[in-house]
């Protein structure tokens, strides 16, 4: 009998990070192991990833551990754990993000009740402590969406955050090639944006499901792939049919909240994404320098002083939503 979910976890090098990832997880899908595939895979990780997997083997857990020969790179790691899974549902989990306790049961009633192209998992960031830092405003319900206007408007920019969305693969073309876009650091959007697209519904479930690590991506240039790669795969999508107006809401949603947010995180000095490398205001410029809301609410955060800028940067999230 085919699953209803998969979960499965890419991973390199994060041992001290996937034991507290896959606790979460296994104790909450024991009950569940016969409408449930947990699967590893593990990028030829060079730190003690191996060990740290074979204790939980070696405690009667059932998974499939897929440890690749060479690093494949984390967008082909991300893709390879799609094409493998083989539940109607799935959910690329990243493994340094935490399940919060009751997630399963709450995801399982959900994706029981309708088919659903994406399920959507609220979440809130921790630093150090998942518990201790949980919102203490706790959210609760579910929220169902029958066009895609309406959950891309709720989500946004979210839909890029892997652990977030669970995807219908049973909805998705069979001449989907989940590698197309290896190398875009974005290579989740394709099943999400071809699920999310296909459903005559998508859900958000409003409780707080997933925690993720603070400060611990990067190394990449955020501009280029949240607004070049982004865009280039967006106009795949229009290349394919689909109608600009989602990706207008989505990249209107970017310029108000996402970029002044993150720029104001680098004129701050805090480690984590690479801007030196980049002319932000030029690449962004190239992107969305049709918005009007670029102009509005990006550019001043990149040119006024730091303290207005800032200023601005709060008065602009109050205005944009």
């Amino acid at each position: 009998m085919s699953k209803l979910l998969t979960i499965a976890i890419p991973t390199y090098n994060r041992a001290a990070y996937l034991g507290l990832c896959l606790d979460q997880i296994f104790k909450q899908v024991k009950q569940y192991e016969s409408q449930i595939e947990i699967i590893i895979s593990d990028n030829a990780s060079t730190d003690n990833t191996s060990d740290v997997v074979r204790s939980y083997k070696d405690n009667g857990f059932i998974f499939r551990y897929v440890c690749n020969e060479e690093n494949i790179g984390a967008d082909r790691n991300f893709a390879q754990c799609f094409t493998f899974a083989s539940g109607k549902y799935v959910l690329v989990f990243g493994d340094d993000d935490v399940l919060l306790d009751g997630a399963i049961d709450k995801i399982l009633m959900v994706i029981r009740s309708g088919e659903y192209g994406v399920v959507y998992l609220n979440s809130y960031g921790f630093s150090a402590d998942y518990l201790f830092e949980a919102p203490r405003k706790e959210k609760n319900g579910t929220v169902i969406y029958s066009d895609q206007s309406g959950i891309i408007r709720k989500i946004n920019y979210w839909i890029t955050f892997a652990s977030g969305n669970i995807v219908n693969k049973s909805l998705i073309d069979n001449k989907f090639n989940p590698d197309e876009f290896v190398g875009t650091n974005l290579v989740q959007l394709n099943w999400v944006l071809s699920a999310m697209l296909a459903a005559k519904e998508n859900v958000v479930i409003e409780d707080y499901i997933v925690a993720y690590k603070l400060a611990n991506t990067g190394g990449y240039q955020l501009c280029q792939v949240f607004a070049v790669n982004m865009n280039r795969i967006f106009d795949c999508f229009i290349a394919k049919g689909v109608d600009r107006k989602y990706f207008d809401i989505l990249n209107r949603k970017l310029v108000q909240t996402f970029f002044p947010n993150m720029v104001l995180i680098q004129r701050k000095q805090v480690v984590g994404f690479n801007f030196e490398a980049e002319d932000y205001f030029s690449v962004l410029k190239s992107v969305f320098s049709r918005y009007p809301a670029f102009w509005l609410f990006t550019v001043p955060v990149i040119k006024l002083p730091f303290r207005l800028a800032k200023m601005w940067a709060i008065i602009a999230a109050k205005l944009s939503i």
